[in-house]
């Protein structure tokens, strides 16, 4: 075979790839990027909790059938309805949450709470080094007296031998 013929076959082939592929792929998009407040948003409101909890089934379910089954069957594509069905759901919430002045007191008030007790974490951290190097400090000191201590009777014993000898 000649170096045209191979280049031309590849090119066929990655033309019936091309026919085979879907045309728009689906964007990577993580929800950490997002939907960085769902967490606690979803402490304040029960259905947006609810939501979240049916798109990680649904998104569990899609990934199990885009890895075993064909793109294009079906169940797929009815997969892929309700996972887009429930990020919308998910994202309309998100923003009647955040338009909502009584769910924003709320999440004011958790991300309050949150703060103080990362702060009292911190301090209580914070007072466990410093008793713990207090603590190591004391026991460094007790264990140099009984060196010298041991050190002291050594000598003394010496000097009676010495005196004795």
């Amino acid at each position: 075979m000649s170096k045209n013929s191979l280049t031309s076959l590849m090119n066929d082939m990655v033309g019936r790839l091309d026919d085979l592929l879907p045309e728009t792929e689906v964007p990577n998009i993580p929800e950490e990027r997002y939907w960085h407040m769902i967490g606690v948003y979803r402490q304040v409101d029960p259905l947006l909790n609810q939501l979240y909890m049916q798109y990680n089934e649904a998104k569990s379910r899609l990934g199990t059938l885009l890895a075993g089954a064909d793109p294009h069957d079906p169940m797929t594509e009815v997969a892929w309805d309700m996972h887009d069905s429930l990020r919308s759901a998910i994202d309309t919430r998100l923003i009647e949450l955040e338009n909502a002045p009584d769910i924003q007191s709320k999440v004011e008030a958790l991300q309050e709470g949150m703060r103080d007790k990362s702060r009292k974490e911190q301090k209580s951290r914070k007072a466990e080094r410093e008793a713990s190097s207090f603590h190591n400090i004391v026991n460094f000191l007790i264990w140099t007296q009984l060196v010298f201590r041991d050190n002291r009777l050594r000598e003394n014993l010496a000097q009676d031998f010495a005196q004795a000898s």
